[in-house]
């Protein structure tokens, strides 16, 4: 598969992840309303293409379940055109834009990586203003572990990753939304089991 161009990695790439053939994918293509055969998507996978019409970036995207950008992305590099790492879709793309997930994890997942970016941003902003006082953290760090006789390579791997021992995710104002959520969607559980019981005796 590393010598098909990018367009026919990423079909075959769909294949391979759901167990499609040639024909599946043009009964997809079918089935979304659009007229596709088996051979044409031989075609796209084996051949690089040299032009190609914006429907069938949306139709292929529909039928391998893929965002859109990353089909015009690989159809653009088959035909030669070098894309400068900045064009590639961020993770955070990938995520509000995957067709697999529902809005609510589409939105839990948003705010955990918000959460880690934002303190990957302080952090690596807080090592350059000042390296003496995070060499000193990470000393302290490694001596209290001794001290109490713990693991102190887990509490230095916890501070090398940024996420200390008391950092709460749920504190953090991009979590609110999703946090809201799940408090309507799963706040009558409790009481819905209890009632449950109580039914039973």
């Amino acid at each position: 598969m590393n010598d098909m161009h990018s367009l026919g990695r990423l079909i075959a790439s769909a294949q391979e992840r759901n167990g499609w053939s040639l024909r599946d994918l043009a009964a997809r293509a079918e089935r979304a309303g659009y007229d596709m055969s088996h051979t044409s998507f031989a075609r796209l996978k084996s051949t690089p293409v040299t032009s190609i019409k914006g429907e069938n970036i949306t139709m292929l995207a529909l039928v391998l379940k893929v965002p859109v950008a990353h089909v015009a992305t690989a159809a653009l590099e088959s035909m030669g055109v070098e894309l400068d790492s900045a064009l590639h879709p961020s993770v955070l793309d990938v995520v509000q834009e995957s067709p697999d997930l529902s809005t609510y994890d589409q939105e839990l997942l948003t705010a955990v990586l918000r959460v880690m970016l934002d303190r990957r941003r302080t952090d690596h902003h807080d090592e350059h203003d000042r390296p003496d006082q995070h060499q000193d953290r990470e000393r302290g760090t490694a001596e209290r572990g001794g001290a109490r006789g713990g693991d102190a390579g887990a509490e230095q791997k916890t501070a090398a990753a940024g996420a200390p021992a008391d950092f709460d995710l749920a504190a953090h104002p991009d979590f609110e939304l999703t946090r809201d959520r799940q408090a309507r969607e799963w706040g009558d559980v409790g009481e819905e089991n209890q009632d449950n019981q109580e039914d039973g005796a």
